[in-house]
């Protein structure tokens, strides 16, 4: 194998530590095990070495690149040939992990030295949640007991809707930043407090960003002045004067709007004055907030200290309910190490075990982790990373400290650190790209890397045939951008329609780039594009991946979400729990109002507004004007109300005696949710979404009341892995994509808003001011900044906005082959684009599309109209196939209730019924999270289902399958000879039965939730008769395999609808006919089901 210059250099070089920049694809794996081959060759052993990686998965890709570089030097004929043979034997206890899996180790190997328990056992995050939480209460109950004045006066002010959930919160989040500092203790006694005392730190952010105004707006300003000269603009030449000269001088004269009518061709130029006159404006306004405001007043001082107090309080009680449970959570993992490796007693002996420390991901360590890397540095240390790719700030990730390193590399014993910019991984297309948006967007200033001198990525592979399509969606309404209050439209991802818009332009790409593609491969040959080549990524979770999803899967697209799924994200979830939180809090009249609006509630905003205008002005709580309205009126809206207050106190008196699953499922029995959710928009993601919420509900450990499961919300937010599906389109957020690598990604939403509410925060944790807290007016009763949480915001929405910057570098180098951009812009947004202004400041940036913008231009890119982006294969189904059975849906609103109580601790409540007939064939088989995004029903016969599904039988089969052909894309999967005889067969089954597709059944036979769907259920009204549809083998239906499963529906069928399944047949496509199943067999398994034995 042949490597850089740059790269043998990180292989051989011994003289001092090394650091190692790695840009994206750059090979830094490869690097590292020829590494740490090389000095095996050189002497050293795998039994010296720790190789620390960010994550298990990484880890365990590491040891099998590792042990197959080690089998092809067994048995060369060289002299290392032994050597490898002898480091094979090492690898399995090898210490190649996280830094977390070496901390245990190290900890159980000298517990005896730091007076650790040797039995202690780690607490998971949900666990270590909950002591913290408790805790955190009792530390706030024994202050409130205690009945200071101080302490009184901050839990008054800190209350918020008649609850101290933001006091806790606030609590939790000091805790956890004290807990990533080298030295908690020594924060919390001097740091935590220095901006307080200190007020020359707040003066020198700003003073620095006084300078880096200048320096960020004149140079910009002096070229547009120029050209505006040379262009002979005189009506803007002397308003662009005075901008010049108010940024050199810090001035404020107040500049004259030019008038007159604006020649085309200087479009453009005025486009460019008023967008940089506007982000200066702005950028000078928190210059002129900080010279007016007020320094931190008493109260701020007070306050400060009580919430430390109450803070360390927390923290001693927390430490000692681990103790008492012989536990330790992470971070007790980190602290613990510093104390081994900074001890005299163990100290030599560990850095004389471990001489080679290898830390991949160097740039996401936090300030802790960096103290037990800089104590091993009498080892040889190898550190790997990228700067540019640090995106895990709320891990208390900091990458100043890489950045030191890369600086003052000398000073910290390291060589001048090597660049790896050569990418082996993207074609030269992408790569020219990415380095025409970073290169005037990186800067030392803004990012701290040099990107032009230092970062521009080489193609290492002189990979070609890529490329980027950019694409402007124009809609008649300007994206949401940054605001004072976080707008949920821009967590939403803007207005729906537009977000309708966008999705539809991304889907019919994707289905074009299936159907036309081709993947290009390394030895100069193609291959057509399958859907797992296929990323579409987006800075958050929100609307469009929701939409995307949906519509691919109309389209007949295989795909995955790949992100954990948030279940608050979904509506219809986020009101079941902001239920069970009203329960518990009473007062809490945010989640009133939300739940209110929902079917448990049943109110109209009408309604809501006609309840606030009726009450006493004065009262500001409108669980009281709800009360009160219901007391007091007769009308409609009376009415409901005192149905609503009737089902509160029915539900309150549940909560007392039953577990969480049950008091939700009883309410989503009660209140037809799945009907609803059915309904509504995109229905098989929600209907997934809510049955793995139940699930959830039935095994977390903190689902056995719902008051304790509320608190565990407060702390965590519950969600579902789902595992991206093997060939499927991946639909996930940046942050899921790092590290991983696609031939085509598919950047959506980027006229997203980022989200810049944590610079607005009553509390600000600095890193160097710490705790910077508002003054609190209490004339007024509302707090109000001082100088130093201005400058604590300032400082933090530029590291905000840098992160989001490297969050773009991270979504730009995933694609091998192609990139596609998509943004949703006004129609003026997009006018300026076309007339091409210039002079953007990088910093002023509020969304992915702002720096992406001035590249539209240099590219060429292609607009569309919002109201032009059509949908692909959503045409309207046959009315047989939309309308659903009201009998049939009520029946199973009914049969549908909580899991039974009496269930065994440990077993599952709800299963599939493909998971049922898994557990009658192997009873140790991995149990299937019923209702996980998992597309493996898609993976076998997807096509063919579809096809059946949507088939109108009022037609022929020829003119069937020609409709199917016209408006089902994955039609073209599908042998239309195997169709046609399918569709006949079917017809001539049915013979003028009624019958339901698709039918979805949750239902309880013998102490298990079984849920599944019916391909087809056919009934005469006295009868009914289950088909099921199988691409499978005739073998394998023949064997019985599917006998479990039809059982399952025959007897949901029964019990759903009243009626006697007599028939359960499977058609087979391969076979093409009916093959019936034995009735004698499926009633014996009905009676097991029956009985709770399977």
């Amino acid at each position: 194998m042949s490597f850089t210059k740059e790269q043998n250099q990180a292989i051989t070089s011994r003289e001092r530590n090394l650091l190692v920049s790695a840009s994206a694809g750059s090979g830094k794996t490869t690097v590292m095990i020829e590494r740490i081959l090389s000095l095996i060759e050189d002497g050293a052993s795998l039994e010296n070495m720790v190789v620390c990686t960010f994550t298990r998965s990484a880890a365990s890709d590491m040891r099998d690149k590792l042990q197959n570089a080690l089998l092809k030097r067994v048995g060369d004929g060289t002299e290392f040939s032994e050597v490898a043979e002898r480091e094979l034997l090492l690898l399995p206890t090898a210490e190649i992990s996280t830094l977390h899996s070496w901390c245990q180790r190290l900890i159980r190997n000298y517990f005896y030295v730091i007076g650790a328990d040797p039995a202690f056992e780690i607490a998971d995050e949900e666990e270590a949640g909950a002591m913290l939480n408790a805790a955190v209460d009792e530390a706030v109950e024994e202050k409130i007991a205690a009945n200071t004045a101080d302490f009184n006066e901050f839990y008054d002010v800190m209350l918020s809707g008649r609850t101290d959930y933001a006091l806790k919160k606030l609590v939790r989040e000091v805790y956890y930043y004290a807990e990533a500092q080298s030295d908690p203790e020594a924060w919390f006694s001097g740091a935590a407090t220095r901006g307080l005392n200190v007020p020359a730190q707040s003066e020198a952010v700003m003073d620095e960003a006084k300078i880096r105004l200048k320096e960020r707006f004149l140079p910009r300003a002096k070229n547009l002045l120029s050209r505006t000269a040379e262009a002979g603009f005189k009506r803007n030449y002397a308003a662009v004067e005075l901008l010049v000269e108010n940024i050199l001088t810090g001035g404020s004269e107040p500049i004259p709007t030019p008038t007159g009518r604006i020649p085309d061709e200087f479009r453009g130029l005025n486009d460019e004055y008023k967008a940089l006159k506007e982000a200066y404006a702005k950028a000078e306004s928190a210059l002129i907030e900080f010279s007016e405001a007020p320094a931190p007043d008493e109260r701020a001082r007070t306050f400060t200290r009580v919430l430390l107090e109450l803070t360390v309080s927390a923290k001693d009680k927390y430490a000692e309910e681990k103790k008492r449970r012989a536990r330790l959570d992470y971070s007790d993992l980190e602290h613990l190490t510093v104390k081994l490796v900074e001890n005299p007693e163990c100290a030599a002996e560990i850095r004389e075990r471990y001489r080679y420390i290898f830390v991949d991901e160097y740039q996401d360590v936090n300030p802790l982790q960096e103290r037990i890397i800089s104590a091993l540095g009498g080892a040889s240390l190898f550190l790997v990373g990228d700067v540019k790719q640090s995106i895990y700030a709320f891990r208390m990730c900091d990458p100043n400290i890489f950045l030191r390193k890369y600086t003052h590399y000398f000073e910290s014993g390291f060589s001048k650190p090597i660049e790896l910019n050569a990418n082996f991984r993207s074609a030269k297309e992408v790569l020219d790209f990415a380095n025409r948006t970073f290169s005037p967007l990186m800067t030392a200033s803004f990012g701290k890397i040099d990107y032009a001198a230092t970062a521009m990525l080489t193609s290492g592979a002189g990979i070609t045939g890529g490329a980027v399509s950019l694409n402007l969606i124009v809609s008649g309404g300007e994206p949401p951008r940054e605001a004072g209050v976080y707008s949920v439209l821009s967590d939403d991802g803007g207005v729906k329609g537009d977000a309708e818009a966008e999705a539809n332009r991304v889907v019919a790409d994707i289905v074009d780039l299936l159907e036309n593609g081709k993947v290009n491969l390394p030895d100069g040959s193609t291959r057509p594009v399958r859907e797992s080549d296929i990323a579409v990524l987006s800075a958050t979770r929100g609307l469009r991946q929701g939409l995307i999803h949906s519509k691919l899967k109309k389209a007949g697209v295989n795909a995955s979400l790949s992100d954990a799924l948030e279940f608050s994200s979904v509506p219809e979830i986020a009101r079941l729990t902001e239920f069970m939180k009203y329960i518990v809090f009473g007062a809490d009249d945010v989640a009133l109002a939300a739940v209110l609006l929902s079917p448990i509630g049943n109110l109209t905003e009408d309604e809501l507004a006609l309840v606030r205008m009726s009450g006493d002005p004065a009262e500001k709580r409108f669980f009281v004007l709800c009360e009160n309205y219901a007391a007091t009126k007769t009308d409609e809206t009376a009415r409901k109300l005192g149905e609503f207050f009737a089902l509160t106190e029915r539900y309150r008196g549940y909560a007392k005696t039953h577990a969480a699953c049950e008091f939700v499922g009883r309410l989503v029995a009660e209140k037809n949710w799945f009907t609803r959710v059915s309904a509504g928009d995109d229905p098989s993601l929600k209907t997934d979404a809510l049955t793995a919420f139940l699930d959830h509900l039935a095994s977390s450990k903190y689902g056995s009341s719902v008051y304790e499961y509320v608190e565990y919300l407060s702390e965590f937010s519950s969600e579902a892995d789902r595992s991206p599906a093997a060939d499927a389109v991946s639909i996930m957020t940046v942050h899921a994509s790092k590290g991983l690598e696609f031939p085509f990604v598919f950047l959506v939403d980027t006229a997203h808003g980022f989200n810049f509410t944590e610079t607005f925060g009553r509390v600000m944790l600095d890193d160097t001011m710490g705790v910077c807290m508002k003054n609190f007016d209490e004339t007024e009763r509302v707090v109000k900044p001082n100088k130093l949480t201005i400058a604590a915001g300032l400082k933090k929405r530029r590291a905000l906005a840098e992160e989001e910057m490297r969050l773009l570098y991270v979504a730009i180098t995933r694609p091998k082959q192609g990139l596609y951009v998509y943004a949703t812009v006004s129609e003026k947004t997009a006018e300026a684009i076309a007339y091409g202004a210039e002079g953007f400041d990088p910093e002023s940036g509020g969304c992915f599309f702002d720096w992406l913008a001035p590249a539209f231009p240099a590219y060429g890119y292609n607009v569309y109209a919002a109201e032009d982006c059509a949908a692909v294969g959503e045409e309207a189904e046959a009315p047989v196939v939309r309308q659903p059975d009201e009998a049939l849906v009520a029946a199973l609103n009914e049969y549908y209730d909580a899991p039974k109580k009496n269930a065994p601790e440990h077993s599952s409540v709800k299963k599939s019924v493909t998971a049922i007939g898994k557990d009658t064939e192997d009873e140790t088989a991995t149990e299937y999270l019923a209702g996980a995004d998992d597309d493996r029903a898609l993976e076998k016969g997807n096509a063919y289902h579809k096809a059946m599904e949507k088939a109108d039988y009022s037609l022929s089969a020829t003119e069937a399958a020609d409709r199917l052909r016209a408006t089902e894309t994955s039609f073209a999967l599908v042998d239309e000879k195997e169709f046609i005889a399918a569709f006949e067969a079917m017809r001539a089954r049915i013979a003028g039965r009624k019958i339901y597709r698709e039918k979805q059944f949750v239902y309880n036979p013998g102490g298990t939730l079984i849920q599944g769907v019916i391909d087809l259920l056919v009934t005469d009204g006295k009868t009914c008769e289950i088909i099921d549809y199988k691409t499978s083998k005739l073998s394998t239906i023949e064997s019985g395999a599917y006998d479990v499963q039809l059982a399952a529906y025959s007897l949901a069928a029964e019990e759903i609808t009243g009626m006697t399944a007599d028939k359960a047949s499977i058609y087979s496509f391969r076979g093409g006919c009916f093959m019936d199943a034995d009735q004698a067999k499926i009633a014996a398994i009905k009676a097991k089901l029956k009985a709770g034995e399977i």
